[in-house]
């Protein structure tokens, strides 16, 4: 199940991600997925170790605790590290 979480992060903090974000250097989405996947997947990565998703990552989980959506729809023993994403349409095309 796939749910929208609305107002994880506050306007503040999406004004200084897509500040941080400008000048990033995004890698092909592909590199990140299994063999069957990687013909379809058509969007951009920051990599796993770049500082600025680190420093994005870091404010999802507080944002995501308060959620009342997220606390009444989930119930799991772990949340997995979020990828840093953009879609766009690749050069190719």
């Amino acid at each position: 199940m796939l749910l929208n979480l609305p107002n994880i992060l506050s306007a503040d903090d999406l004004a200084q991600a897509n500040m941080l974000l400008a000048n990033e250097p995004w890698a092909d989405g592909r590199e990140s997925a299994g063999l069957q996947p990687r013909g379809v997947k058509n969007n951009q990565q920051l990599p796993h170790d770049n500082k600025t998703a680190k420093a994005i990552r870091h404010r999802v989980p507080n944002g995501r605790n308060h959620s009342t959506l997220f606390s009444g729809a989930a119930v799991a023993l772990r949340v997995s590290i979020a990828r840093i994403n953009h879609c766009a349409a690749r050069a190719s095309e």
